[in-house]
C-alpha cells in the first residue's frame, strides 16, 4: 500500500521489542527476559542488506558477549540507531539531536549517522587526520594495551610484558601472536589483532576491537595513536 502511493521512500520502519530473550530454553518451553537483541529497519531510502553492529562470533557462553543463562551482552545502545533515524528526518543540528535522544552524549562513539543507514546523507567529516602509512613495514608490534586471557582469568597487558619474561609461552596465548608479532616473531602475513585492546577516544579510555575501527569512520579511527600497528589490515598500513 504504501509502495502504491509512492510514499515508501518517505517510511522508516523499525520493528524492534521492548526486551530481549535469552538464547537458551526455560522450564516453561520458552526463553527468559534478556538484555541485547536486534532491530530490523526497512524503508525506501534504508541502505539494505547489512548488518550494523557487533554480531557475536561464538553463540554459547563460551563466547565473550554471552553470560549465563544465554544472556547475550549489548554491544551498542538504543541511541546508536536513533541517531541516525532522527537525522534522517532532517534533524542534524547537534543541540537539536541533544534534545530528541538526551542520552546520546553516553556514547557519542557508538552512534550511527544517517550515511551508515540509508543511501541519503553526507559523509561525516573526520575529526582527526588522515593516517600516515607506517615506514617500518608490517612487521610491528601493537602500541595498545590488550585484553588477555591467561590462567582462566583476563588481564590487561602490552608487548612489552610479553617481551620481559617467558616470552614464548606468553605468545602461545590466544592472540598474543597477531597483537605483537615483531616480539613474537610472526612478521607474515601481516593480520589485525584479535584482542580486545584499551585506547582513550574523545577523552575518555574505552575497549574495541579491529572490527570497531573497520565498522564506520576508518579514517578518523585509524588515525588514533597506536591503532594502525593494531588493526593494519584495516587501516591499509600493511
Amino acid at each position: 500500500e504504501i509502495k502504491s502511493q509512492g510514499a515508501w521512500d518517505d517510511v522508516t520502519i523499525i520493528m524492534l521489542s521492548e526486551f530481549a530473550r535469552t538464547l537458551t530454553g526455560n522450564t516453561g518451553q520458552g526463553s527468559d527476559h534478556a538484555w541485547g537483541g536486534n532491530y530490523f529497519v526497512a524503508g525506501g531510502e534504508v541502505r539494505g542488506k547489512q548488518i550494523l553492529g557487533q554480531y557475536p562470533e561464538i553463540l554459547s557462553e563460551d563466547g565473550p558477549l554471552i553470560i549465563e543463562p544465554g544472556v547475550v551482552i549489548p554491544t551498542l545502545a538504543w541511541d546508536s540507531i536513533w541517531n541516525g533515524v532522527v537525522e534522517w528526518t532532517g534533524i542534524t543540528n547537534p543541540d537539536d539531536l541533544d534534545e530528541v535522544l538526551p542520552n546520546r552524549n553516553t556514547f557519542i562513539n557508538d552512534l550511527f549517522n544517517q550515511i551508515d543507514i540509508y543511501t541519503t546523507g553526507a559523509q561525516p567529516t573526520p575529526t582527526n587526520p588522515s593516517p600516515t602509512p607506517p615506514t617500518t613495514g608490517s612487521c610491528e608490534d601493537s602500541l595498545l594495551r590488550a585484553k588477555i586471557v591467561k590462567d582462566g582469568r583476563k588481564i590487561t597487558r602490552d608487548c612489552t610484558w610479553v617481551k620481559n619474561r617467558a616470552t614464548t609461552s606468553r605468545c602461545n596465548l590466544t592472540g598474543v601472536k597477531d597483537h605483537c608479532s615483531s616480539t613474537c616473531n610472526v612478521c607474515s602475513p601481516c593480520t589485525d589483532s584479535t584482542l580486545r585492546f584499551k585506547f582513550e577516544y574523545n577523552g575518555r579510555m574505552i575497549t574495541r576491537d579491529c572490527t570497531w575501527t573497520g565498522n564506520r569512520n576508518k579514517v578518523g579511527r585509524c588515525a588514533i595513536p597506536g591503532m594502525e600497528s593494531t588493526c593494519p589490515v584495516t587501516c591499509g598500513a600493511c
